[in-house]
């Protein structure tokens, strides 16, 4: 009786011990993409973009690709009347 008591011991401490193993590789391999919702960029729009040397330009693009551009150029931009 004893033997079987270690026996049914062992097996849920093993069992246990899976399922915190099994858990922890489950929650460590999600994509990052779960932990955090990507933006909303919202529709494309015609934007006209006053450029550092005060000529304009019209781009077209989201919320997202105009605020790219406009960091890499340097630009001012607003949502313009098109090309």
């Amino acid at each position: 009786m004893r033997i079987s008591i270690g026996i049914v011991k062992l097996l849920y401490s093993l069992g246990l011990t899976a399922v915190i193993v099994v858990s922890a590789i489950a929650l460590s391999s999600a994509p990052p993409a779960m932990a955090r919702p990507a933006p909303d960029c919202g529709p494309d729009f015609s934007w006209d973009c006053t450029m550092p040397n005060g000529t304009h330009q019209f781009v077209e693009g989201t919320r997202c690709d105009i605020a790219a551009f406009q960091k890499q150029t340097g630009a001012h931009c607003v949502i313009g009347g098109g090309f």
